[in-house]
């Protein structure tokens, strides 16, 4: 049975994969590594018949390949407040703006949220520490910076409920 434990379990798992400088071992998590923004996440999205945006920023890509894997593609559509005609979920913004559409945004970080930043960057709420009102943030295309939306890696990052880069969080009702 797919649940938002298994979604959050595959986050922890991508942790690492580094993006490619070809359509090469498109599957392991560190060979050919490299600039060019090839990815499995856009390869699969892309296989599926929606536009994965192979070469391209990833970080949304690798969010809605996360659903399909837990979800199956149209559960993942659905969650992500899309058709097969109006998927634009390889765009923040545009993503952003789907979820609004529904009403289905804040400011305050819940578990499986999308969180879109307001530097074109979209991660994962994966955890949540509410003593120290912190969340911890799956992010695809970044590294260890905070502000960084172009990276070439998977990475898990601690961030404050009250980051001023926060364009808002995108609701997925589980």
């Amino acid at each position: 049975m797919s649940t938002l434990n298994g979604l959050i379990q595959r986050a922890y798992a991508e942790e690492g994969y580094v993006e490619k400088a070809s359509a090469i071992a498109l599957d392991s998590k560190l060979a050919n590594k490299g600039s060019a923004n090839y990815t499995k996440y856009a390869r699969d999205i892309d296989n599926l018949g929606l536009m994965g945006c192979q070469g391209q920023a990833w970080c949304c890509t690798h969010q809605f390949w996360l659903e399909v894997q837990e979800f199956g593609v149209d559960k993942a559509l659905e969650h992500f407040c899309m058709t097969r005609k109006t998927y634009v979920g390889y765009n923040c913004f545009d993503t952003y703006n789907a979820f609004k559409a529904k009403g289905r945004v804040g400011m305050t970080p819940k578990l499986g949220a999308v969180v879109i930043f307001t530097f074109s960057h979209a991660g994962r709420v994966i955890a949540i520490d509410y003593d120290h009102y912190m969340f911890a943030c799956e992010e695809g295309n970044t590294s260890s910076n905070l502000a960084d939306r172009n990276g070439g890696q998977v990475k898990i990052k601690w961030r404050s409920f009250y980051d001023s880069t926060i364009k808002g969080f995108c609701y997925i009702n589980y």
